[in-house]
């Protein structure tokens, strides 16, 4: 697993000019731009140091297919961080976010990669059969406890 922090080790490039004077042109050439550059990608190795999100969003993510862990610096403020926050406070925060984006890697999607990123199905059988009764049941449950605390 690799983990992505921050922001990226190289930023991302474009050679579109911007155009003040048409505020549609600006958008139109950075989403051709970023569609130009998604398509360079095919027949290439996966390039480990590609972001999914950009450095200032206030979101994680964790992609399966490169067994990858994003976590941009924009999340990196409050309710999930803070300088002024204690130790304990900013590792719940941010463990609750890291914690969601692991479980991916075994729900109903992430479950079906192997370790090294590759669609397949790894697991056997009868395994996977109980996973899925075990994580259908922790759903149920957790609704019925929800709903039970309403009444």
């Amino acid at each position: 697993m690799t983990y992505q922090i921050g922001y990226p080790r190289k930023w991302k490039t474009y050679s579109f000019k911007l155009d003040p004077r048409t505020w549609t042109a600006t958008p139109v050439a950075a989403r051709k731009a970023e569609h130009t550059r998604q398509l360079a990608k095919i027949g290439k190795p996966v390039d480990k140091d590609d972001w999914q999100l950009a450095a200032p969003q206030v979101n994680a993510y964790y992609d399966p297919t490169a067994q990858r862990h994003g976590v941009p610096a924009g999340i990196l403020q409050p309710p999930f961080y803070s300088v002024e926050s204690s130790i304990p406070v900013n590792l719940g925060g941010m463990g609750m976010v890291v914690g969601h984006e692991l479980t991916h890697g075994f729900d109903d999607q992430g479950a079906q990669y192997d370790g090294l990123g590759n669609l397949v199905n790894w697991w056997q059988h009868r395994h996977r059969a109980a996973g899925q009764a075990q994580g259908t049941q922790c759903v149920i449950d957790q609704l019925q406890r929800v709903r039970s605390r309403r009444r």
